[in-house]
């Protein structure tokens, strides 16, 4: 386990709530959790620690990778803590599709029947099979609206067909040479950008990274940047710091530097710093650097606090304040910072009234709670 990756699982079970929810949008997209940080997320539920989530923290990690040993421990929950069954049903569906088989009769009673058929067909389908299943689901989404449980599906497809060595690193090559002459990318081109993150297929990145300047959506643009982040190379930092600037994808190219967890990203950074002036930019810049815990960042975050921030990026001062907590500095600043975090927080739960999941919120708009993250990166 990575020195990094130990000190943000410990952050989860933090009892500062501050330091845990940054510890949770650490961890969000980076694919840096292994399968025992479901452990400590669990545990921090388990010991019911002041979290500034709505609820609790179970909605919120559903990102987690589960192993067999997770498998076997959620089972249990289902049985034992009903209440919560739709957060645990979602974190199961992160499992190989061989594990979930292997428990399919405790399995039953918990996961949709539908879901449940469809998993069984899938090891009996030959290559045939399985590329035209996929192409059917690549229909159903460019026909209708965008279905998360149907996205996940066609990902798990994927996932055999590389298990099976049926899809090689040409073949991804191949496919983001074919979205690139499209106007604008097809479901199916959802799929294949996947799979040349899951094959880390690192001649991709050229193609990946114009298709992120192209700018083809939400969706497209959140696939292509966990592809780039799973690749995670010197090459993609290179690449991605070129377009970083581009006020149309910042945000989404910024984030990829965020989640790639190196010095290089980390310099790459800083250097966008010295060249951004917008201050969106460099709010965004700022709060990434945190997410890499970096204490060369630090006087550049108090600067930029004292001169103001666009806070519907993020909420700069808790990045700053985990940045240091977590750094285990001894600021001068730190308890006025911790103060300032509360009395918001208490502002914010006096404000908010409940949340109403409505359409017309996008993911990445501010989210309704009035907490200054987006949506997607809180109440969704």
């Amino acid at each position: 386990m990575s020195t990094f990756l130990h000190k943000i699982e410990s952050a989860l079970l933090s009892d500062d709530p501050f330091i845990q929810h940054y510890a949770v949008t650490i961890l969000q997209d980076s694919h840096l959790a292994q399968p025992n940080t479901l452990f400590k997320a669990l545990e921090t539920y388990d010991r019911g620690l002041a979290t500034l989530f709505p609820s609790s923290i179970l909605p919120h990690i559903s990102f987690l990778p589960v192993d067999e040993d997770g498998v076997v421990e959620l089972i249990s929950r289902l049985e034992k803590d009903k209440p919560n069954k739709e957060w645990y049903v979602n974190l199961l569906k992160n499992a190989e599709t061989s594990v979930l088989l292997r428990y399919e009769r405790e399995l039953k009673p918990y996961l949709d029947a539908t879901f449940l058929k469809e998993l069984k067909l899938l090891p009996e389908m030959d290559e045939e099979g399985l590329f035209m299943k996929l192409a059917g689901i690549a229909n159903d989404l460019d026909n209708g609206d965008y279905n998360h449980s149907l996205l996940q599906f066609g990902k798990r497809i994927v996932n055999e067909l590389i298990d099976r060595e049926i899809i090689e690193d040409w073949e991804a090559e191949n496919a983001m040479k074919e979205l690139l002459e499209y106007s604008f990318m097809p479901s199916i081109g959802l799929f294949q950008v996947y799979m040349a993150g899951e094959l880390q297929t690192e001649s991709t990145i050229p193609d990946l990274i114009s298709l992120l300047v192209r700018d083809d959506g939400d969706e497209a643009l959140e696939e292509i940047s966990s592809a780039l982040i799973k690749i995670g190379t010197n090459e993609v930092v290179e690449e991605v710091e070129k377009i970083s600037l581009n006020e149309d994808t910042f945000i989404y190219s910024v984030d990829v530097l965020a989640k790639i967890k190196s010095p290089q990203a980390e310099q790459a950074l800083l250097r966008l710093l010295a060249k951004a002036e917008d201050i969106s930019m460099r709010t965004n810049i700022l709060d990434a650097l945190c997410q890499h815990l970096s204490v060369e960042a630090i006087p550049h975050v108090e600067k930029q606090l004292s001169e103001g921030y666009d806070m519907m990026i993020t909420d700069l001062e808790h990045s700053f304040y985990a940045n240091v907590v977590l750094n285990e500095i001894d600021h001068p600043a730190l308890q006025e910072t911790k103060m300032n975090l509360i009395e918001k927080e208490k502002r914010i739960q006096t404000a908010a009234s409940p949340i109403v999941k409505e359409d017309k919120v996008g993911r990445n708009d501010p989210c309704p709670c009035g907490s200054g993250k987006k949506y997607k990166k809180c109440c969704l």
